[in-house]
């Protein structure tokens, strides 16, 4: 088994998180000077429900989540706070999170 590997997850500009595995951590970063809304649906359990709550956070990083079960996450980010969010993720782009054994 291999070590544990964080992967860095930069909203609103990231589209797709590939190549996560059970075990793996993913480290969440605002990176708009404006702020970001996030908001995110866990169909699958991935995250068990200790992940960062949908809602308007500052730039900066926003915290790191290890992942506990394989399959599916659908996340949006907004640039700017207090923006529309879709939790089932943005059409255009994707956004989903994809983690597997």
């Amino acid at each position: 088994m291999q070590d544990p590997k964080n992967h860095p997850l930069n909203v609103p500009d990231d589209p797709n998180l590939n190549g996560v595995k059970v075990g793996d951590s993913v480290t969440i970063t605002c990176t708009d000077n404006d702020g970001c809304t996030w908001c995110y649906s866990d169909p699958d359990d991935v995250f068990e429900g200790n992940f960062l709550a949908c809602g308007s956070y500052d730039k900066g990083a926003l915290g790191t989540y290890t992942t506990v079960n394989p399959g599916k996450v659908f996340y949006d980010g907004v640039k700017g706070k207090n923006k529309p969010c879709n939790p089932e993720g943005d059409p255009d782009t994707g956004h989903t999170i994809l983690v597997g054994n």
